[in-house]
């Protein structure tokens, strides 16, 4: 459904995402009373989300292996996340690993995501190059959002297609800290902290001491540099000017050489893809 039709259809729409939470609440509840067993914690990998959508998995035809990256970026963690809108980089991994176990020619990363753990893509991007440089070929589209993380992933591939209302970039590192010392001492609260060392409470105390603050800064100046020189390396097209955290849409990410081409769909970047030589 478009947005004009949800203009159009207000109260449709609001029935619809009344009833669709209701679904997820309900499912929630079978996890706690154990009732869900594809969602219950422990075990295998999910088969659907918490609204009972099935969660999208690698597919492999003519040689071709599709491999979804739908989600936050995040790094090992509990299984039942995948219901919950997080992409887990060790799946990514496995799906890759096993790609290449059954010889395929071409690994296609189908890339819906924010972003999120700026480390957690590391291991996995470092497959997709190795893979490249013994002679899989390598690709990534995206029709929704490939940026941050998500990019630092697949910046090794031989091309990157979106749609032209996909955003793509982002390429940078960010680190926020909330400072709640007035809430505390408008509430009569205030942190007591014991701490080994000058940096074991860093980002506990407020107003930050400078050399906290710079300790922050340089540690996230030194993800980004790693994020950059991934980006470097895989695509050296893209300039400086456009690795200030910055996103950019459709035509622009191409200009701007985050972007191989504008594509319609899957399909039609996997046969653009064929003819690249």
């Amino acid at each position: 459904m478009n947005i004009f039709q949800s203009l159009e259809e207000p109260m449709s729409i609001t029935l619809a995402g009344v009833s669709r939470a209701r679904m997820g609440f309900d499912r929630l509840l079978s996890i706690a009373d154990g009732k869900s067993p594809e969602l219950s914690a422990g075990g295998n990998r999910r088969s659907r989300d918490i609204f009972g959508d099935e969660i999208p998995r690698m597919q492999i035809t003519d040689g071709v292996a599709k491999i979804p990256v739908k989600g936050v970026i995040v790094r090992d963690w509990p299984t039942i996340a995948e219901c919950f809108g997080f992409c887990d980089m060790a799946f990514v991994a496995e799906d890759i690993q096993t790609a290449l176990s059954r010889g395929v020619h071409t690994l296609a990363f189908d890339v819906d995501s924010p972003g999120g753990f700026s480390v957690a893509p590391y291991d996995a991007h470092d497959m997709i190059v190795d893979a490249r440089k013994t002679g899989t070929r390598t690709m990534a589209y995206s029709q929704g959002l490939l940026c941050s993380a998500a990019y630092d992933l697949v910046a090794g591939v031989h091309a990157v297609y979106i749609t032209q209302g996909a955003e793509a970039g982002s390429i940078g590192t960010i680190l926020s800290l909330t400072d709640d010392s007035e809430w505390m001492k408008q509430r009569g609260l205030k942190d007591v902290i014991f701490a080994s060392g000058k940096y074991k409470a860093a980002g506990g105390e407020f107003p930050l001491p400078p050399d906290h603050r710079d300790y922050f800064q340089k540690r996230v100046m030194a993800i980004a540099e790693k994020f950059k020189s991934n980006v470097r390396a895989g695509r050296k097209m893209i300039q400086e000017e456009a690795m200030q955290g910055q996103s950019f849409i459709g035509q622009d990410a191409v200009a701007a050489g985050v972007a191989s081409a504008i594509v319609k769909n899957f399909e039609d970047s996997l046969a653009r893809f064929s003819r690249l030589k």
